[in-house]
């Protein structure tokens, strides 16, 4: 839980930079920090299969996968109407903070909302 949480926090921090970066050489630094956000995903899968039992591991990757989908159609939308957004009031970091404020509250949705049990006892609680 831990990789996950720090690895969403730096892509959250990357992301919310960038919407208020100036100059082109803070890119190459912030995304030094950015890097950090590869943790994130191995982590989390990594922290769902062990939420549930073998016999349920397809199940959770096909809803893994239909997740991703979804969020390929949507995320782009979003993004394209706040970057919009953010081009008529003059603010072209708009499409970053709003995917920054969404990585963030993934981040706090995982610190805060994953349970602390150990994963056998939250398989054995399923059964």
């Amino acid at each position: 839980m831990g990789a996950a949480v720090v690895g969403l926090s730096c892509g959250a921090v990357t992301l919310l930079a960038y919407a208020f970066a100036s100059h082109g050489w803070q890119v190459y630094a912030y995304f030094l920090i950015g890097c950090l956000g590869a943790l994130a995903w191995p982590a989390m899968n990594g922290l769902l299969s062990r939420m549930v039992d073998a016999t349920r591991q397809g199940a959770l990757q096909g809803g893994l996968g239909s997740m991703n989908s979804v969020a390929a159609i949507f995320g782009p939308l979003i993004a394209a109407q706040s970057l919009a957004w953010g081009s008529r009031n003059g603010f072209d970091g708009a499409a970053f903070l709003v995917a920054g404020i969404l990585i963030a509250a993934s981040a706090l949705i995982i610190a805060f909302g994953t349970p602390r049990r150990p994963a056998d006892a939250l398989v054995a609680a399923q059964d």
